[in-house]
This record gives structure tokens, sequence and C-alpha cells, in this order.
């Protein structure tokens, strides 16, 4: 294919393509720095040519090279991150037309994640120090397998970081919490509209419980169970 590409697709004269460099180690990885170096060389000669041709440097071509990110890193959340969780979870609550639901307040949300009996969990992905998106989950327990399940509340990165590794690189450390810690499942919630988290989810491998409905009490209705005394 590499050949058949060469071929085909340049007929300029003067043109001498690289050798390709194979390696049964990591062949992808050499073939793809293979091909990039033959783009380069096909810029270089359609540069020339239309200099040559007498183009303005606005009508040469232009070729953009592959973006690069830098690695998210992931750490656990501190009692000094509240006030940025409680703004990551709003920001959350608006991208999920939830805005109106979200009525948390940074001390009972302090008291929860790092009190003397802590519910929850938090990581938060980070870019160069700067906080990007975070991760709130806790455990469940299956009796079925008789092990715990890591259970994700909230998954969230902030859209200017969207594209570049964070929801995947906090989805992976959970994965990692989970096995570590003996777990059997690590289960999640999705909106049916959000396609693209559903998307995602898919491609590292998640499978949709579609035969299971979710239930809920809360507020006066959970308040009303409680108080029955039939």
């Amino acid at each position: 294919m590499f050949g058949s590409w060469v071929e085909g697709s340049i007929a300029t004269e003067g043109y001498h393509p690289p050798e390709p460099v194979w390696n049964t180690g990591s062949g992808v990885a050499h073939t793809l720095v293979s091909v990039e170096e033959v783009k380069n060389s096909v810029s270089l000669v359609l540069s020339r040519t239309a200099i040559a041709q007498g183009a303005s440097r606005a009508e040469r071509p232009c070729y953009a090279r592959p973006v690069s990110y830098p690695k998210p890193s992931i750490r656990s959340a501190a009692p000094a991150d509240v006030p940025l969780i409680a703004s990551l979870i709003r920001e959350l609550a608006r991208y999920e037309r939830l805005e109106d639901q979200a009525i948390l307040e940074e001390r009972a949300l302090r008291r929860h994640l790092f009190g003397k009996r802590p519910y929850a969990e938090v990581l938060l992905s980070c870019e160069q120090k700067t906080a990007t998106g975070f991760a709130l989950f806790f455990h469940t327990f299956s009796t079925f397998l008789a092990k715990p399940s890591l259970y994700l509340e909230d998954l969230f990165v902030g859209p200017e970081h969207r594209g570049k590794g964070h929801g995947r690189a906090l989805m992976v450390k959970l994965a990692q919490l989970a096995v570590r810690r003996g777990c059997g499942r690590f289960e999640w919630a999705v909106l049916d509209w959000n396609a693209p988290s559903i998307a995602f989810y898919r491609s590292i491998g998640a499978i949709p419980m579609d035969d299971w409905t979710v239930f809920r009490l809360t507020g006066s209705r959970l308040e009303a169970l409680a108080k029955d005394r039939r």
C-alpha cells in the first residue's frame, strides 16, 4: 500500500521517496514516520514548484502537521480542591441541562468527601498543573459476585480540553483502581441524548445495560416513604 500510494498520488519531477523503515516490534510507528517523510518531501517539491511558477506566498500549498498535546496527569483531590470540584460539578450540570438541580453547598461537599466518613472520592485531570476535569466515584456491592463495584457518579472534562485524552485518562485510572481494589464491576449511567459520551464509552469497551431501568426516590417522596408505618 505504501508503494501504490506513492506511485498513484505523486507525479512530480524530481521527487524521490525515502526508503520505508520496518520493524517487527513496532512496525506501525515506523510506518507512520516513513509516511510523514513522504508528505514532507511532497510538500517541499510542491512548494518549490509553486515558487518557480511565480505563485504568491498566500497561494503556495500549506500542510498542517499533526497536533500533539501534553499527556494528562491524574491526581486525587484534596480538601483545598472543594471550590474547584463544586465549580466543575456546576459546569457538568449546565452541560447536562440540569443546572436547576445543582443545589450543592461547598460545606456539605467538604464534609461528605473529606469528613470522618467519606462517602465518595474525586480524581482530577490536569494539564500543566491546571485542572481540566474530574471524576467522582464511590463503591457499591455486587451480591451476585460477592465483590465491591466501583460506581462512577460524574465524569466531566471542560470543553476547551476535550479531544486531548483527559476523559480516557480518568477512565483508565478508575479502571486501575477498580482492579487494584478487587472490584468485580465498574459502572455508570449516561443520559440517552448524550451521543458523544455514549460513543466514547463504547470505544473503551463498555456495554449498555438496556434491560435495566433506574429508579429514584428524592425529596418529599423519600421522606414520605421513610415515615411510612404501614
